[in-house]
């Protein structure tokens, strides 16, 4: 079996300059310690590897049953947003990292903002 942990992460919508994030893979079976098993990382269809980009980190973990191949991966808030998927053939995992929207805050801009209208409004009707 293959998991992926966490299943979804969201990025704070104010944030700025690098962020980073962790993502686990874990590779069960049986006979991990009897076959050779890779964990690939895939970024918005691009492979993810500490040699092919310099702001992912990718550490693996083997023990008798379990594979775990954990990815740290540094960068821009809107780079490191998207799909990523981990990929043991044949079983493939996908996370989604996405911007969070906050419709609390939202709901209170614009209520701070129709503030101006309501007072122009009620001083035209007096």
């Amino acid at each position: 079996s293959l998991d992926i942990n966490p299943k979804q992460i969201f990025i704070p919508p104010n944030e700025i300059g690098q962020y980073s994030i962790q993502l686990n893979c874990i590779l069960k079976d049986n006979h991990t310690n009897r076959r050779h098993h890779e964990i690939y990382w895939w970024h918005n269809n691009k492979r993810l590897g500490s040699r092919t980009n310099r702001y992912a980190r990718i550490v693996k973990n083997i023990t008798q049953q379990t594979l775990i191949s954990t990815l740290f991966y540094t960068g821009d808030p809107a780079v490191i947003t998207g799909s990523y998927v981990c990929e043991s053939e044949p079983l493939k995992r996908y996370i989604s990292v996405e911007f969070k929207t906050n419709r609390s805050t939202n709901l209170f801009i614009s209520w701070i903002l129709m503030i101006p209208v309501w007072i122009v409004q009620y001083q035209n009707y007096n």
